[in-house]
């Protein structure tokens, strides 16, 4: 089950791994936009040729097209427009690059999901896995208990039924009866002559 759960995560690891590095790219590369990048951006022109027509046929129109106050209104609208249109552009790129950096760490925060996803399961696997060998040597010694209770029981068993099939005659016990009918140096005692 680790395995596949690894394997059904590695697409979303992966995808974190290509977002983080996109992350810390963006953070490296960072900067605000140039005059030539806000010039360069479509339609940028054409606004300003756009206004500044219009401006030089509304002094046209009141005989001011080469006058100092239709060059100075003219001069202040390129200013202004260039202005504007910079401040709009730096919003539009800090608007992308949020969208981006938000696209980025969803994506990094669905593979860390992934990611815990399989640390999770290798620890479920790693408990199991141990749970069961401690069971199986629990196992193994609870046998071992048995086995040896076992032939314990059996020793018991065997020298009860040997002394209670052995009757001692009147005043000699058992053992001393025992060693002298068995060994020829045994006294009746009880004891071996040595």
């Amino acid at each position: 089950m680790y395995n596949q759960t690894r394997e059904d995560n590695i697409p979303a690891l992966s995808a974190r791994n290509t977002a983080l590095q996109r992350l810390t790219e963006m953070l490296g590369t960072s900067k605000s936009p140039s005059a030539s990048d806000v010039q360069n951006e479509a339609g940028y022109q054409f606004g300003l040729n756009q206004g500044l027509q219009a401006q030089q046929r509304q002094a046209a129109a009141r005989g001011m097209s080469n006058s100092g106050q239709a060059l100075t209104a003219a001069a202040r609208y390129g200013t202004d427009y260039a202005s504007t249109k910079y401040n709009d552009a730096f919003n539009r790129l800090q608007s992308s690059r949020q969208q981006q950096w938000n696209e980025g760490a969803s994506l990094a925060g669905l593979g860390q999901t992934g990611s815990s996803q399989v640390a999770a399961s290798g620890t479920n696997y790693a408990n199991q896995a141990s749970a069961n060998t401690i069971g199986a040597g629990n196992a193994q010694a609870a046998s071992a208990i048995a086995s040896g209770n076992s032939w314990f029981n059996t020793g018991n068993q065997l020298a009860g039924w040997y002394a209670s099939s052995r009757k001692p005659s009147s005043g000699n016990t058992w053992a001393s009866e025992w060693d002298a009918n068995n060994y020829p140096g045994a006294s009746s005692s009880g004891g071996f002559d040595w």
